[in-house]
């Protein structure tokens, strides 16, 4: 009978322990935060192949060091981009960029199925490389992984010229796909979530990835989840609670692994939507079994303003350890400054803690930064009187660019003239924010000891703009190159010295170089010389003059009406210089008077939305329909937002920034 009863006890946990992920699954899932889409796209071969050889020669150095060098040999099965024309593809250790990782060339051993997504060196073929990590997916079940179907997917999306369709094919495949496709699909619909959340389906296509018995899957559909959220500036309630009741949902099952919960209430944070079984979920009685946890409740908490749940996450900031480890701490201790005037004596309380430990204090004065600048002040320059060292001066520079307050201003000139080298960049960022006279004064002494020369412009202009020429010799010595041209002018538009008009007419009269006359013209148009309107004008009408932008730039500064038929001729150049010139002159030249009609606003708009023009001159177009305040604007950047050839750019993000901000609703298929 006790034999029995054990038995079944014994296959009742088994049971419940089928029911919950398991360690393996917790810790040894390559995939996790899996993003193959920029690789591919760059990628020349992309193959499934088998690992048919494996060999190693190992090297000897200076007597006592040793080096081994791989060699595999793969049999391709399957192309799935690109052409490979020969039976086999060797590639060493070197070619594959991994040494001595987890899931590196050390790890392929023979028999394996392998997904090689490669780019093009100078002998042959390598891994592809993102940034500085090469992508090295594991090992593959066989020739028909669960992952292909994504890959196929993720390569689909590449034949299409617009986001919205590219969303589409996402959503389409996402419901069935799993595992690693699962979260590469899952990944590539991040970095597109500005779109994602406003098509429908999005919340359908996610669902059932929140419940996978992958961890990993799981952590990428909350995170997934959490950005489409944040992306919806329209604010859809039913998207945000439909996503809220799954991720509550998702909670109640006995989930153990710890990546996935965190995900799940980071998501609940963001999703602006009270529920209350999202704020049981919050709540910190009975105490999560991990910090990590009870940070991240607390975060989420703070985000949706949850008052009720305040008391609490109070007592824990109080009870917290000194020593707890810098990002959870962080994450406790800002999400208590919200609008709360009495955080800050809290945190310095905190930090005096720790300076007497022994402990650092990077933490405290960090989220210093975020509390309310009344408050926050007083107790920075209190924190800074108990003595911090360089890296915590760091710190409270940091805190200061973000807060901008005055009173901050002769503590931070005190770390100037200490010549601490670390905090020098910082301490400058905070005065140029603070922006005051005494900022400026605090300033001076240390422009000629700046050694990079766009930061020295930068300072020059500051000082100029608070009545200090100081810049004036650097600012005119540097206007001819092309790198340091608009920091130059800027300097000398904020100096004004009277002297400007004669020395910049000289240089234009008797340099015979494009880029001084070029430089000449700019300074004069920066400085307001009226009578060299007729020279500049006769220069910007000849569309071909290598000059043509910077005369058009000159007469925008001095407001010349006469500027705006050459103006139109510039927009529409085949040169990206000089249609970038052109729209950079037209924030200022459309704001004239009767120019509300004026045919460069279409030109403008039309520029914007070319996916053949170059970015940085559509990047001056947005910044004209933003100054102008343009009606063409919103479909113009409708345009804009559905063009792939502007992904992972700049340019698309500032796209995207300025659609939310302006809330216009996406025209979507």
């Amino acid at each position: 009978m006790p034999l029995l009863r054990a038995r079944l006890v014994a296959s009742l946990i088994i049971l419940c322990l089928a029911q919950l992920p398991t360690t393996a699954h917790a810790r040894g899932e390559w995939f996790e935060g899996l993003d193959l889409d920029s690789s591919l796209a760059s990628s020349e071969l992309v193959l499934i192949a088998r690992v048919t050889e494996v060999s190693e020669q190992r090297i000897v150095h200076g007597g006592k060091g040793e080096s081994v060098s791989r060699q595999y040999k793969f049999k391709p099965l399957r192309t799935l981009k690109g052409v490979f024309a020969r039976d086999s593809l060797s590639l060493t250790s070197d070619d594959l960029g991994q040494w001595g990782s987890l899931d590196g060339p050390s790890s392929i051993v023979k028999d394996q199925f392998r997904l090689l997504i490669l780019g093009r060196s100078n002998v042959g073929y390598v891994v592809e490389r993102i940034g500085n990590n090469r992508v090295n997916p594991g090992p593959l079940t066989d020739e028909k992984d669960p992952i292909i179907p994504a890959i196929q997917t993720l390569l689909a999306t590449l034949n299409e010229h617009d986001r919205a369709r590219k969303v589409t094919l996402l959503l389409n495949s996402l419901p069935e796909a799993k595992g690693a496709g699962a979260v590469s699909l899952l990944t590539a619909l991040d970095h597109r979530s500005i779109l994602a959340a406003q098509l429908p389906g999005i919340i359908a296509a996610i669902k059932p990835h929140l419940i996978s018995d992958s961890p990993a899957v799981r952590t990428a559909a909350a995170t997934t989840l959490q950005k489409i959220f944040e992306a919806d500036y329209l604010h859809h309630d039913d998207l945000r609670k439909e996503g809220v009741a799954l991720l509550v949902a998702s909670l109640d099952r006995p989930e153990t692994i710890l990546n996935p919960r965190l995900a799940f209430i980071d998501a609940i944070g963001f999703a602006g939507v009270i529920d209350p079984k999202a704020t049981a979920a919050l709540s910190l009685k009975p105490r999560p079994a991990t910090l990590a946890e009870s940070a991240t409740r607390i975060a989420a908490a703070s985000r949706l303003q949850l008052p009720d749940l305040r008391p609490p996450a109070d007592d824990f900031l109080d009870e917290l350890s000194l020593d707890t480890p810098h990002d959870i701490e962080l994450r406790i201790e800002t999400a208590e400054t919200h609008d709360r005037p009495d955080t800050a004596p809290r945190l310095l309380r905190r930090l005096k803690q720790k300076l007497a430990t022994g402990l650092n204090a990077y933490t405290e004065l960090e989220a210093l930064g975020e509390c309310p600048r009344d408050v926050a002040a007083p107790a920075l320059l209190e924190a800074y009187k108990l003595g911090l060292d360089s890296r915590e001066q760091l710190f409270f520079c940091l805190a200061a660019t973000t807060l901008a307050d005055p009173r901050l201003v002769p503590t931070l000139s005190d770390i100037l003239e200490s010549g601490q080298s670390d905090s020098r960049s910082s301490v400058i960022n905070a005065l140029l924010k603070i922006d005051t006279d005494d900022a400026a004064k605090a300033a001076q002494p240390h422009l000629a000891g700046e050694m990079d020369l766009g930061r020295k412009l930068e300072l020059a202009a500051f000082l100029g703009r608070h009545k200090i020429p100081d810049g004036y010799p650097y600012a005119i010595e540097h206007m001819s190159e092309p790198n340091l041209r608009d920091l130059a002018i800027t300097a000398l538009a904020a100096i004004h010295d009277p002297k400007t008009i004669n020395e910049a007419r000289a240089i234009w009269k008797t340099s015979n170089d494009i880029n001084w006359s070029s430089a000449a013209i700019r300074a004069l148009g920066a400085v307001g010389d009226k009578d060299s309107i007729p020279p500049i004008l006769a220069i910007a009408q000849d569309a071909k003059s290598p000059l043509a932008g910077s005369a058009l730039l000159a007469l925008a500064d001095m407001a010349a009406p006469e500027a705006l038929p050459p103006l139109r001729v510039a927009l529409a150049s085949r040169k990206p210089e000089t249609a970038n010139a052109a729209a950079r002159a037209a924030a200022k030249l459309l704001l004239l008077p009767n120019t509300k009609d004026d045919p460069a606003r279409d030109q403008l708009a039309a520029l914007l939305a070319d996916a053949d023009a170059e970015p940085y001159a559509r990047s001056a177009a947005l910044e004209a329909l933003i100054a102008i305040n343009d009606p063409r604007l919103p479909a113009a950047l409708q345009a804009a937002a559905r063009d792939a050839t502007l992904e992972r750019s700049n340019l698309l993000q500032r796209v995207e920034t300025v659609i939310a901000e302006k809330k216009i609703a996406l025209k979507l298929p």
